[in-house]
């Protein structure tokens, strides 16, 4: 597995490497061929409303956003751009850590790469199930602090 991690932010830090490992830990779980190769973007609010109003036409902040490649059988899966921002929103309203729903973002982000939609109650109760059992297995096996 090859994960690229990249991160636009000024003020708060990233480990990069703590994420890529994470990340391949979840292709794995998930399926994912050992040839697959993922890039992952973490960045401010400003930047994912400018990626999804370029990329998805829809002019508004959000957690996750996936574009997928399509690569079958290994190769480059997609890329993921996660807010930092709204994780650390999320984790206040929500009574978790922002690092966990970083962590939960990546889960979604390389789910939806993988084929899972959540634009149905039905597909988003499938994603879920699976996005925690994820999620679960993958924190079972280590500490996983991505937030520096």
């Amino acid at each position: 597995m090859k994960v690229l991690i990249r991160s636009r932010l000024r003020t708060r830090r990233i480990d990069l490497r703590a994420s890529a490992r994470f990340a391949e830990a979840v292709l794995r779980r998930a399926g994912c061929p050992p040839r697959t190769e993922l890039s992952v973007l973490f960045a401010g609010s400003r930047a994912i409303r400018g990626l999804n109003r370029r990329y998805r036409h829809s002019d508004r902040d959000t957690d996750v956003l996936s574009f997928p490649l399509g690569c079958g059988g290994g190769g480059v899966l997609g890329d993921i751009a996660i807010s930092v921002d709204r994780a650390f929103a999320m984790g206040r309203a929500l009574g978790t850590t922002a690092n966990r729903e970083l962590l939960l973002y990546l889960v979604h982000g390389i789910l939806h790469l993988c084929g899972y939609d959540d634009e149905t109650p039905a597909g988003r109760r499938v994603m879920e199930r699976r996005q925690e059992a994820i999620l679960t297995g993958v924190l079972r096996r280590g500490r996983w602090r991505v937030l520096c």
